[in-house]
């Protein structure tokens, strides 16, 4: 799974040299996003897979990322909107069962 954590933006890090690849069929996607459930990384991550790979999909798209919708500053509303560990397990558990 890919995490990006708000605290990490701006963090610098070692890219791997040289390329890579992952044969068609192979690669899984897991994304949980802090930005809006609308216009946001994992939203266009899975607008791509279903336009281009729909048809190799086993389960369906399942997203978790903040609601649609303003958040303000404070501390409790940012922490209820933020995707937490429950809410992964809770939409893995929704697209396990839908796979079956």
């Amino acid at each position: 799974m890919i995490f990006t954590h708000g605290l990490l933006h701006g963090a610098e890090s070692d890219v791997p040299d040289g390329d890579y690849a992952i044969a068609f069929g192979r690669a899984e996607i897991k994304r949980a996003d802090e930005t809006r459930l609308s216009c946001g990384v994992a939203s266009e991550i899975s607008a791509i897979v279903a336009e281009h790979g729909f048809h190799m999909l086993k389960a369906p798209i399942v997203r978790v990322a903040r609601p649609d919708g303003p958040v303000s500053a404070a501390p409790t509303h940012e922490a209820f909107v933020k995707p937490t560990a429950d809410k992964i397990i809770a939409a893995v558990k929704k697209v396990m069962v839908s796979s079956r």
